[in-house]
Formats: structure tokens, sequence, C-alpha cells
């Protein structure tokens, strides 16, 4: 789901994720403002995460490892094998790869990286920078159980829910010019409604087992 604003302020869609390929003539000289967008190329694993043979070994070490990586142990059951995390670390989502600038010599950044600064026209020989903000939220349950059917090893299952937040804010006043929100699952996939699309990184399931 999304839900989203725009406050009415010009936003090329090079700002927000859209590709776009455009020379402006900026101050006497033409400048090359346009951004290629690449979207994620891979979609991360569902796979379950396998933590060896002994299950409370197995559960001490994902508890661990998941602190260790950043996340807020929310609860940890070791009866029920579940552990519940949160996290506001934008690298557990994969939102592609922005260019900015001329192709032969393009600025890089992932498009969840939390801030980013977008060089836009602003009216004739003119240009503005746009902040570009990505928050990200992340909440999952870990599932660690012994499967006796996979030769008794134990195995950690990820289910996580992610919400993205994508803000741009005038650098001149300080106003913010569009602001939307998106959610979704593993193995599923978000849209902007700026075609910014965002997914799982897999970095839950990489933490788990200390990766």
């Amino acid at each position: 789901m999304f839900y989203g604003i725009s406050k009415g302020i010009a936003i090329p869609a090079l700002a927000l994720g859209l590709s776009a390929c455009s020379t402006y003539i900026i101050d006497g000289e033409p400048v090359d403002l346009g951004i290629r967008y690449a979207p994620p190329s891979v979609a991360a694993s569902t796979a379950p995460v396998n933590l060896g043979p002994n299950y409370l070994a197995a559960f001490r070490a994902a508890r661990a490892n998941l602190r260790a990586a950043g996340f807020t142990i929310v609860s940890a059951n070791q009866n029920s094998g579940i552990i519940k995390v949160e996290s506001n670390d934008p690298a557990l989502i994969d939102c592609g790869t922005i260019s900015v600038g001329p192709r032969d010599a393009p600025r890089r950044f992932s498009g969840n990286a939390a801030t980013s600064m977008i060089e836009v026209p602003a009216g004739p020989g003119q240009s503005s920078f746009i902040r570009r903000s990505v928050a990200a939220y992340t909440v999952a349950d870990i599932s660690v159980a012994a499967q006796p059917s996979r030769g008794g090893g134990v195995l950690a299952t990820v289910s996580e829910t992610q919400t993205v937040s994508l803000t741009l804010t005038q650098t001149t006043d300080g106003s913010e010019a569009f602001s939307e929100t998106i959610s979704f699952s593993n193995g599923e996939s978000g849209r902007f409604s700026r075609a910014l699309i965002c997914q799982s990184s897999g970095k839950t399931a990489a933490a788990i087992a200390g990766g």
C-alpha cells in the first residue's frame, strides 16, 4: 500500500526516481541534469537460514547476531523459537541505483540512501537543489526451529514487513515538496507513485547467521 502528497511545487521526475535525461543552460553553460534509474536487479532470497545442529546454541547465536547487527530485540522466546526485532536501518531495503549527471561521468548513489542532494532546473538559466530523504522501518519475526526432516538441522525463517518513506525538501526555504510512504512484506516489492521500486535487501536473514 502507499499514501502520499505533493505540495503543488513543480518537482522534476528526476528528483523522484523516475528516469529522465535533460540538458539545461545554467549560468550560460549547458549542464546535464539527467537521471537514470536502475531498479533492484535481483530479488532477495526468502530461503531459511541454516544455523547448525544444536537448537539452543542456534537460538542464542541468532539473537546475539541480530543484536550485534544493530537490530532492537523486541522479544525473544526460547520456548517458541520466535525472535521479534525492529530496525530503522535503510540498508535493510534495496531501492536500486540512481545515476545523476552526464552519462560518461555520473554520480551514483543508492535509491535508499538516507540523504542525497539532486540539482534540478529552477527557471530560465537557473538551478536549485532538492534534498531527497529516505526513511525505512523494518519489523521482523524470526522463527528458529529444528527440522528433523532436513537431517536434524536448525533453520531460521524470516517474516518481515518494511515501511519506506520518500521525502523531497526544497533547500531554498526548507519547504516539503513531496512525501510518500509505502509498505511491503518479504518476497514482495513496493512501488512509489513516481516509479521508485523497493524490496528487502535480504540483510535481515544475513544478520541472523552473523553476515
